[in-house]
C-alpha cells in the first residue's frame, strides 16, 4: 500500500484493523532521494521486513522544485502535487530490487546471469531457437557471459556519495566502505545495482510517522541508525578484466553448443548407442524386453532401436 505520509489513510478505522491482524512494515522516504524533483514524504507499507531498506530521507545535496502551482508538459497551469503522483524511474527501480530480494530469499529462482547458468525448462524454446541458428531477442535469454564478474556490497554513510545514478557504471574509481568498515577501492565502470537502509525506523526522531508490526499502534517519529556510523547499504556489479573475460568467454563456448534443441531422452539413447558396443546393447535390451509389461508401466528407458534391427525373442 502506498499513500504520503502525512495520508490519514493511516489513521482509518480499516487500516489500523489490518495492522491488528497483520504484521506490517513501512518505509518512510522522501522522493526526491529516489528521482523526484520534489521532497515528497511518502509511505510504502508491506507484510515483509524488507521494506524498511527504503526509509531515506534527504541529505539537502540538491535543490527542490517548489509546490504550489506549477506547469504541466503541455503548459497548463497545475497543482505542484498532481505533477508528483508518477512513481520516478528511480523509485521504480529500487522497489523491485526490494521484491527480488526478498522473492530470492523465499526460494524463487530468479532470472540466470547468464546462458550458461540457465536451467529454466521454461526456455526450451529460444534454446531450440540457438540450436538452429536463430538468434532469438537479447532481452529473452541472458547473455553468454554474465555483465558483471561478480557483486561486492559496501557501506557508505550518505547515498550522495555515490557519483553515478542507480544502474548506472562509475565513470572513475572511487572508495568505498566494506561491511567490515575498512576502505576499499570500487573500480571504474562498476554497475550501481542497488541500496538500502540498514536500520529499520525507531522512536525519537523529529518528523514523520512510523508504521510497526505493533498490533493496532502508529508511533510517531524516523530516526536511522545505521552499522558503524554507516546508515546505507550499496551493491555494485564488478567489471570484468580483459583477461577474465575472454577467458570465459572461451569456456562458454559457442551460444550453438550448450543445446541442441534435441530431447535429453534423444540424446542419451544416441550416446548409448555410438558409445555401446553390439554385446552392451544385446543385453541391456534382452534384459529390458524380459522385465515386460513392469518397463511399460513405470515408463523406463525404451529399447534403444536406433539405426539397428529391432531384437525379437
Amino acid at each position: 500500500m502506498e499513500n504520503p505520509r502525512s495520508s490519514y489513510f493511516w489513521l482509518t478505522k480499516w487500516f489500523l484493523q489490518l495492522m491488528a491482524t497483520t504484521d506490517l512494515y513501512c518505509g518512510d522516504f522522501q522522493v526526491c532521494m529516489l528521482g523526484g524533483s520534489r521532497d515528497k514524504w511518502t509511505r510504502i507499507v508491506a507484510n515483509f521486513p524488507g521494506i524498511t531498506s527504503l526509509n531515506i530521507r534527504c541529505d539537502r545535496r540538491h535543490s527542490h522544485e517548489p509546490w504550489g502551482f506549477a506547469r504541466d508538459d503541455t503548459g497548463q497551469k497545475v497543482w505542484a502535487t498532481s505533477l508528483e503522483s508518477q512513481y520516478p524511474k528511480k523509485m521504480c527501480v529500487a522497489l523491485v530490487n526490494i521484491l527480488l530480494q526478498f522473492f530470492a530469499a523465499n526460494g524463487m529462482k530468479l532470472k540466470a546471469e547468464s546462458l550458461e547458468d540457465d536451467t529454466n525448462p521454461l526456455q526450451a524454446t529460444q534454446q531450440a531457437q540457438i540450436s538452429a541458428g536463430y538468434q532469438p531477442r537479447p532481452s529473452r535469454v541472458p547473455p553468454v557471459v554474465a555483465d558483471f564478474s561478480s557483486v561486492a556490497v559496501f557501506l557508505v554513510k550518505e547515498l550522495a556519495e555515490i557519483p553515478c545514478a542507480l544502474l548506472a557504471k562509475l565513470d572513475k574509481d572511487i572508495t568505498l566502505h566494506t561491511i567490515e568498515g575498512l576502505p576499499v577501492t570500487v573500480p571504474k565502470y562498476s554497475r550501481y545495482l542497488r541500496f538500502s537502509a540498514l536500520a529499520a525506523p525507531v522512536k525519537g526522531g523529529e518528523e514523520g510517522q512510523s508504521a510497526q508490526s505493533a498490533k493496532g499502534k502508529l508511533d510517531h517519529g524516523m530516526s536511522l541508525e545505521g552499522s558503524v556510523g554507516f546508515p546505507f547499504e550499496v551493491a555494485f556489479g564488478l567489471p570484468w578484466t580483459h583477461e577474465a573475460f575472454i577467458q570465459k568467454a572461451c569456456s562458454a563456448g559457442h551460444p550453438m553448443l550448450k543445446t541442441s534443441g534435441i530431447p535429453k531422452e534423444l540424446v542419451e539413447a544416441v550416446s548409448m548407442n555410438v558409445e555401446w558396443n553390439s554385446v552392451q546393447m544385446c543385453s541391456y535390451r534382452i534384459a529390458w524386453c524380459r522385465s515386460g509389461p513392469r518397463n511399460l508401466r513405470l515408463k523406463r528407458r525404451p529399447m534403444l532401436c536406433l539405426g539397428t534391427r529391432r531384437l525379437r525373442r
